[in-house]
């Protein structure tokens, strides 16, 4: 997956699960597969924008608003992030047998 889908799907996953519009976007030049999160531009010069802030770093659980949210251009980093925006009552529980297991695709004995 690409910045570009990965950015889309963070951003419609946090406008579903909260309403609100955020500014998802991937990078440009030397940074285009990095993504940007943060609030909307519009509301960055309001004297709300830390407790919006502070609100998405909540959404994507952060304990509080550090700067700018930037995800890695990685395929595990933007998969968290999808994973973050969808919610934590979407992923399973920690102590699951899934977290124990490890995907076939990745799994280094299979010879393909």
């Amino acid at each position: 997956m690409n910045a570009n889908d990965a950015a889309q799907q963070i951003a419609r996953a946090l406008k579903d699960r909260t309403g609100i519009d955020y500014s998802v976007t991937a990078g440009r030049g030397t940074m285009r597969s990095w993504i940007v999160i943060d609030i909307a531009c519009e509301r960055r010069g309001l004297p709300t924008a830390r407790a919006e802030r502070e609100a998405l770093a909540r959404h994507l659980g952060y304990a509080r608003w550090e700067g700018t949210i930037l995800v890695r251009g990685t395929e595990a980093a933007r998969r968290e992030h999808i994973d973050r925006a969808l919610g934590p009552d979407r992923s399973e529980p920690e102590d699951s047998l899934a977290s124990l297991l490890m995907p076939l695709a990745d799994d280094p004995g299979r010879g393909f």
